[in-house]
């Protein structure tokens, strides 16, 4: 009798534990978000009845919406500072002859300027050199991080915002300044390539991370791997430093101007222009986004997500399944490309939602569990035996 009564006690408590798994999950169809809370006090409480609240992304706004307005004020402030500046002042000396005969500006990995104050100056300081340089060409930008709004404002401001991700391989049928702040090596490794011509290669003029400093702090096995033709444009390319002496050191710091130095009799004695071939990199760089091999672990475990969404939800009704997994859906559309750029660690989304996945695939194993052994009053032998798998002494073998 003990061991029966402790038995009922075990049954009893894990259906408890069920229910209030259940309980969890439509606290996140209703709020259709992934944040799963439960409470220290009174987990074994009965659940009560809430009453329906709205969804929350229809009860109050997106907060990455910025105003348009607030945030060309900031812009055009940062634009001030930056004009009145020692350092923009000097950038101003050696610049211009550069880029005289500039047709095109294209401007990469600026960051997501509504959120990031050093994106914001960068723009800034894109925008300043242009206007006083007598640059009368209009900028086209792209980041996979550029959310609507930050789209928009560019739109609104005059400039072009380019929309499909080339990791960087823009083939410069003109002369280009390429402004990449604080890209990944990678970026500039494939624009070298991408242009790696007799004719096309002196059109190409780069604002980005000093040449020397990657040189230098790399050693040649590796830059070969991942940045073999900035190596080799290393030799190539004149570096002209940008002192980083703007009151905000992290915003410019190790931007240096590059641009084609080789004479004639140079490019035909010591260029190999054959060598061409398309860069390749290791699918753990943590420096290059690939979107094709994001996209397909991040297909994968979304198919796994929605799939043990439905199994959890098949006997609750279709309703709060379409809610959720549309909700869900939508938030791997939005962070498709951007995963790496805005989380603290690599694949911080990803992790995520495998574990959430792993979650409710808990729950539907702990379900089905409940169900196969959950008592249902005395069971015989023979019951007994079978769902355990043993055989009765008098069974055919």
């Amino acid at each position: 009798m003990y061991v029966r009564s402790a038995l009922m006690s075990y049954q009893h408590t894990l259906a408890t534990n069920v229910n209030n798994a259940m309980s969890e999950i439509d606290t996140v169809a209703q709020e259709l978000d992934f944040k799963l809370v439960v409470t220290k006090k009174g987990k074994h409480r009965k659940p009560r009845n809430k009453p329906q609240t709205v969804p929350r992304q229809l009860a109050e706004p997106d907060r990455s919406v910025f105003c348009q307005k607030t945030v060309i004020t900031q812009l055009q402030s940062a634009e001030a500072d930056i004009s009145q500046s020692a350092f923009f002042r000097q950038c101003l000396e050696i610049v211009p002859p550069i880029l005289a005969g500039v047709e095109t500006i294209v401007c990469l990995g600026l960051g997501k300027f509504h959120q990031c104050a050093i994106a914001r100056y960068q723009l800034a300081f894109i925008r300043c050199l242009r206007k006083q340089t007598n640059l009368t060409v209009g900028a086209q930008f792209f980041d996979p991080v550029f959310t609507g709004s930050e789209v928009e404002t560019l739109q609104t401001l005059g400039e072009t915002v380019l929309h499909e991700n080339l990791e960087g391989k823009y083939s410069a049928e003109r002369k280009t300044l390429y402004f990449l702040p604080h890209c990944p090596k990678q970026i500039v490794n494939n624009l070298l390539w991408k242009n790696w011509d007799p004719c096309r290669l002196p059109n190409v003029v780069l604002l980005c991370n000093s040449f020397s400093t990657v040189v230098n702090n790399n050693p040649d096995r590796l830059l070969r791997i991942n940045a073999g033709y900035i190596l080799r444009a290393a030799d190539l390319f004149r570096e002209v430093p940008l002192r980083n002496n703007f009151r905000f050191t992290d915003i410019f710091n190790d931007t240096s101007l590059h641009y084609f130095g080789a004479n004639e009799d140079e490019q035909n004695s010591h260029i190999d222009w054959s060598n061409t071939d398309e860069p390749s990199y290791e699918p753990d760089d943590l420096e290059l986004i690939s979107k094709e091999a994001l996209a397909t672990s991040s297909s994968r475990t979304l198919k796994q997500l929605l799939s043990e969404l439905k199994a959890i939800r098949s006997s609750e009704g279709a309703c709060a399944y379409s809610l959720a997994s549309k909700y869900i859906t939508e938030q791997y559309r939005r962070f498709e490309t951007t995963e790496q750029q805005h989380c603290r660690a690599k694949e911080e989304l990803q992790f995520t939602a495998q574990t959430y996945r792993c979650y409710l695939e808990s729950l539907r194993k702990l379900k089905e569990l409940n169900e196969s052994y959950r008592g249902k009053g005395e069971r015989s032998i023979r019951e007994t035996a079978d769902m355990v798998g043993f055989k009765l002494p008098h069974d055919p073998k």
